[in-house]
């Protein structure tokens, strides 16, 4: 399928596709991230969902994911060695939030890759303002960001505080 080659193009090539209508940037940014982390051994292991099939409006991943409401203390401690292996290879998620955690017999799964970038971009905010760094909204509006990791470890502390049930720690 047209997906499977865009997990292919670098950059540029994929600002050129971008020209045409009814191409999907974020989406095939978000494939090509995917496809990328889905060729590591562990990225499993490590909470990153593969695709399996893709359609025009999207893709089915697996494993099948169920909605998350409550960080347990597992849960909190995995959610932080998913971004510390994203980040291992060389990627920021910059949309990390509740919304994009799920869960499967216990397993934390980070989703929404589509406006994950390269370390060294500097791209404009995208993502929840609710889980940004300090850093991130204190930038000009606008105005290219120069993303770090701390960034992606600060929208995992707001998570963890926004979600976490201390009264059931010790559960996956």
């Amino acid at each position: 399928m047209f997906l499977l080659f865009v997990a292919q193009l670098q950059e540029f090539q994929i600002q050129f596709l971008s020209l045409f209508e009814g191409f999907d940037r974020q989406k095939a940014q978000e494939v090509a991230i995917l496809t990328q982390l889905g060729s590591k051994f562990e990225a499993t292991k490590f909470g990153i969902p593969k695709i399996l099939v893709e359609f025009e409006s999207g893709f089915i991943m697996a494993p099948v994911l169920q909605k998350i409401d409550i960080l347990f203390a597992s849960h909190v401690h995995h959610l932080f060695e998913i971004v510390t292996f994203i980040h291992d290879q060389r990627i920021l998620h910059r949309d990390i939030r509740p919304e994009n955690l799920r869960c499967k017999s216990g397993q934390l799964y980070l989703i929404d890759f589509g406006f994950a970038i390269q370390f060294g971009s500097q791209v404009p905010f995208a993502g929840a303002l609710k889980t940004a760094s300090t850093k991130v909204l204190n930038s000009t509006a606008g105005n290219p960001i120069n993303y770090e990791k701390t960034d992606d470890y600060s929208s995992a502390i707001k998570v963890a505080n926004f979600c976490f049930s201390p009264s059931q720690k010790n559960q996956k």
